[in-house]
């Protein structure tokens, strides 16, 4: 995972093998509980490297924190997940704590 450049936003390392289903992989292998991407936090691959993905948290006006766990499923075999929580202070917080700091590697 790389350091944040901004408060409300982390990238993180997914490496998928074989190489070839690295190729497969797309928003739709990402899920997270409490209904949390594209509500309040948003994923995006990188147009250049298709191992880091972008994830983005929208500020969290509420005075109650939130938290979700998010996984990914590999694309050629749905039995093999890897996950990872997000927690967010309440009150106009945009910083996800504590980020994660594993880089991703699914394998079949």
């Amino acid at each position: 995972m790389s350091v944040p450049t901004i408060n409300n936003q982390f990238t993180r390392t997914l490496v998928v093998t074989p190489t070839s289903a690295q190729n497969n992989i797309s928003l739709s292998n990402w899920s997270s509980t409490n209904n949390a991407l594209n509500s309040w936090l948003n994923v995006t691959q990188d147009p250049n490297d298709n191992t880091l993905w972008d994830f983005v948290l929208s500020a969290n006006n509420s005075p109650i924190s939130r938290q979700t766990t998010v996984t990914v499923t590999h694309p050629d075999d749905s039995n093999i997940t890897q996950s990872f929580d997000v927690s967010q202070s309440g009150t106009g917080s945009p910083v996800a704590t504590p980020l994660p700091t594993t880089t991703g590697v699914v394998s079949s």
